[in-house]
């Protein structure tokens, strides 16, 4: 769950042309060439949970990351919104969390307890499934966008979960 101000009117309009509330983001970086601007292959369908509208005339949206996407092609309109064809990534199988990592199930079951509220649909069983551990340690940890990028891009939980681990020693107090 995020929380995002929106104020381009580019933006506000994108937001206003989302389908039953459900928005697809990628992130989106320089590139060189004619090209200003290059996608990333895989986004994260968003879903509107909540908006209110700032005192500035924008809208702060309450957001939840859904379905992921693998994009195929990009066109930019004439407003300069970038929109893309796209694949529905399927979703990751269950896959049991190894005993090794019983250290990270921990950690995303003590935080995920302090914010059920924002998780309706948490339950505590999904803290043995591979895939919903990695992605919500992911979603936690203060990490570059790069990093999370890459983290979503994987399609094995437990390769996530095996690169997590070596990251998660750089967040730990001293």
């Amino acid at each position: 769950m995020v929380t995002v101000c929106f104020s381009d009117p580019r933006e506000i309009g994108q937001l206003r042309s989302a389908h039953d509330g459900h928005l697809g983001f990628c992130l989106f970086h320089p590139a060189e060439g004619e090209n200003p601007i290059r996608c990333m292959r895989v986004g994260t369908e968003a879903v509107i949970e909540d908006y209110t509208q700032t005192n500035t005339g924008g809208l702060r949206v309450k957001l939840r990351g859904g379905r992921r996407f693998r994009t195929q092609h990009t066109r930019s309109l004439h407003a300069g919104q970038l929109v893309a064809q796209v694949d529905w990534l399927a979703e990751e199988s269950l896959t049991q969390v190894p005993l090794d990592y019983a250290v990270i199930v921990q950690l995303v079951a003590r935080y995920m307890e302090k914010a059920q509220a924002d998780y309706p649909r948490y339950r505590p069983q999904d803290c043995e499934d591979a895939s919903f551990v990695s992605f919500r340690l992911a979603e936690l940890l203060p990490m570059e966008t790069v990093e999370k990028q890459i983290l979503l891009e994987l399609e094995d939980p437990l390769q996530r979960l095996k690169l997590l681990a070596v990251i998660l020693p750089r967040f730990q107090a001293e």
